[in-house]
């Protein structure tokens, strides 16, 4: 080992390399910085986190389940190309949008807001459930 990992070694107080290599890794790095942070600026940065996580794009939610397009492909019967235009289209049929959700484990619902309140939009034509906030 060389003398400049012994003395961050001793610095930090960790007693072996496994220790050091956990405490610098990508997560280790993030611990850290979080330790650091007031709890002011950590509640501030897990409502940045989870805005940022409510507002995922198809391809990155995809990803996020642990899904490829070669695996959507298998469930929904389409070529990959056809994957990989939807999940970078703007405008997309409620219908489309519904099955590729399905297919990544998800069920969509579409709520309209308004200042009065939202509306939980089902079917389209069927029934509307309406909650007043």
């Amino acid at each position: 080992m060389k003398a400049g990992a012994r003395q961050l070694i001793y610095k930090k107080g960790i007693k072996d390399f496994t220790a050091l290599l956990a405490l610098y890794s990508i997560d280790g790095i993030f611990s850290e910085l979080r330790a650091k942070m007031s709890a002011d600026s950590l509640d501030r940065s897990d409502v940045k986190a989870q805005a940022m996580l409510e507002e995922m794009p198809l391809n990155e939610l995809r990803q996020a389940r642990g899904l490829s397009q070669k695996m959507l492909v298998d469930v929904l019967h389409v070529q990959q190309t056809s994957i990989a235009k939807l999940e970078k289209r703007t405008d997309i049929y409620i219908s489309t949008l519904r099955s590729h959700i399905k297919a990544i484990g998800g069920e969509l619902e579409v709520v309209a807001k308004f200042p009065d309140g939202s509306f939980d939009i089902k079917n389209f034509a069927e029934h509307v459930n309406v909650t007043v906030t």
